[in-house]
């Protein structure tokens, strides 16, 4: 029983995103009495914990100082249904929506600007990329070096992101982008080398849209740009 009231516990911190410390208390308070009340355990044989109890009061009464008895109106927060703050957790997607495509936005100045330092807090730290051209990667410290300047003085690939559409659940602090993205050559504002489409997931920490994954796929090239040799 301890193992799964912990479990559920540990299950609503991290969904729930609480408005105040009461709101916490009463949130864990109430989880504690749905485990102590309505729940029914295998291992009591199917009774919830206080039923038992109350039964064994009824056949042996003397051991109690006071009757067992159930809770009227009682939530199952724990049981099934999570609690009311955690059923609609976007309540307006369309400002969500937008403070996603202004995250975006602000990622591709710093990566035009070679702000890699600001460009990284826009990814989760397990942050995975599948590149345009086939690879994997794994972790911000990888994902910082693709934007990071090229060895051997060689001019750097700048990349953009062009979101055409995004997505906000209304159920969980997720999001779904896709859109289009270029690769220029040392110049934001020169010809693009490479481009094609990507998708992303977005999570919601706190106040603040993160990357937590993103998928890029090469579908066009000039000059040197198709050079590049794919994975495959």
């Amino acid at each position: 029983m301890v193992e799964r009231l912990t479990g559920r516990i540990s299950s609503v911190i991290a969904q729930t995103r609480f408005r105040s410390a009461a709101e916490r208390l009463a949130t864990f308070t109430d989880c504690v009495q749905a485990c102590r009340h309505p729940i029914r355990r295998r291992a009591l044989s199917h009774p919830p914990p206080v039923e038992t109890l109350a039964l064994r009061h009824s056949r042996q009464p003397d051991p109690f100082q006071k009757r067992a008895g159930a809770l009227p109106g009682l939530t199952q927060s724990c049981k099934a249904a999570p609690p009311q703050n955690m059923t609609s957790a976007i309540v307006d997607p369309h400002s969500e929506v937008t403070a996603i495509k202004e995250a975006r936005q602000a990622q591709n100045r710093a990566i035009a600007s070679a702000d890699l330092d600001t460009a990284e807090k826009f990814w989760t730290a397990d942050i995975t990329i599948r590149r345009a051209l086939g690879q994997a990667v794994t972790g911000i410290t990888e994902a910082r070096k693709i934007l990071e300047p090229a060895p051997n003085h060689r001019p750097a690939i700048i990349y953009q992101r062009a979101p055409t559409s995004v997505e906000v659940s209304r159920h969980w602090h997720l999001a779904y982008e896709e859109g289009q993205w270029t690769g220029h050559l040392d110049d934001v504002h020169s010809t693009a080398i490479l481009a094609g489409r990507y998708a992303a997931q977005w999570v919601k920490r706190g106040e603040l849209w993160l990357i937590r994954s993103e998928v890029f796929v090469a579908l066009t090239c000039t000059g040197s740009g198709c050079d590049a040799l794919a994975v495959l």
